[in-house]
């Protein structure tokens, strides 16, 4: 009978026993949905974060390409712009316009006129520049005479 009661005792703690593992093993798997759907929510709560910060970082690159496309264009219309501005700025400061050119043309026609006036009046002269001040002088015919009131003229050389 002793034996019947402490086997039966046993047999209830090992049903006891059987029971709390279920129950444990229950839980486990409760608590395991439990923890499974917690990292779930965590995961997806910070890679929503991780899409606006995502988002937010390609939104800025976007701007910054853009304000760099803008300054690379800028710089660039501003080359071209030297490049083509300067040498014609250079060109219309170097080239004369159209009222000049007659009157250089105009100018260069009567000094070629009193040029052929001097020639045929014997006046093929050799002139130089003389002197610590680089004055104008000409070769003279010694040969000749001086001329005027004071002796101050004379004859030049060739004529």
């Amino acid at each position: 009978m002793k034996l019947g009661l402490l086997l039966e005792s046993a047999q209830a703690h090992q049903n006891l026993a059987h029971r709390s593992i279920e129950m444990l093993d229950e839980r486990v798997r409760d608590l395991d949905g439990v923890i499974r759907t917690e990292v779930r929510q965590a995961l997806i709560e910070e890679l929503q974060e991780m899409h606006l910060e995502i988002s937010r970082a390609t939104h800025a690159m976007r701007r910054f390409g853009r304000s760099i496309n803008f300054r690379f264009g800028a710089a660039g219309a501003a080359l071209l712009l030297l490049a083509v501005g300067i040498p014609a700025v250079l060109f219309w400061r170097a080239v004369p316009d159209r009222g000049e050119i007659d009157a250089l043309r105009t100018q260069r026609d009567a000094l070629s006129a009193n040029i052929v006036r001097l020639e045929r009046r014997g006046g093929r002269l050799e002139w130089r520049l003389c002197g610590e001040r680089s004055a104008p002088c000409v070769q003279i015919d010694n040969s000749q005479p001086p001329f005027g009131e004071h002796s101050d003229f004379r004859i030049v050389k060739g004529h």
